[in-house]
């Protein structure tokens, strides 16, 4: 049996995230939500997820904070994926210096997510 992929969505858009966390618990997937940094930090720290979907803005920081901490304890989740609403190459790379495997900008694919969470399921 395979394991189950672990995914956090860090994202203050409540009715958003309940909606995409809802649509991949449908597909098999264990999923958290929690609506700031220090809650997804939290959230991750607790969890150790195999993926974890991060939005730049967020209420007490960045995403781009988020990741940083995440990489100076060394608890960065297999995927770890930026999610914004801007996808200038300056936002690419702010995003990857800051830690981040990837890069998604919003209003956000369903496809391009279950691929993501297929290709980490298949890394497991």
């Amino acid at each position: 049996m395979e394991d189950v992929v672990k995914v956090v969505l860090v994202d203050d858009n409540r009715d958003a995230v309940e909606l995409l966390s809802e649509l991949l618990g449908m597909k098999g997937y264990e999923v958290s939500i929690a609506g700031s940094v220090k809650s997804g930090l939290d959230r991750i720290r607790e969890q150790q997820p195999d993926v974890a979907l991060v939005d730049i803005g967020l209420p007490d920081g960045t995403g781009h904070d988020l990741a940083r901490t995440l990489v100076e304890e060394g608890i960065v989740p297999r995927l770890l994926v930026a999610v914004t609403g801007y996808g200038e190459q300056k936002d690419i790379d702010a995003s990857k210096e800051a830690g981040f495997h990837r890069h998604l900008v919003k209003p956000l694919e369903i496809a391009a997510i279950l691929g993501l969470l297929e290709d980490a399921a298949s890394e497991s």
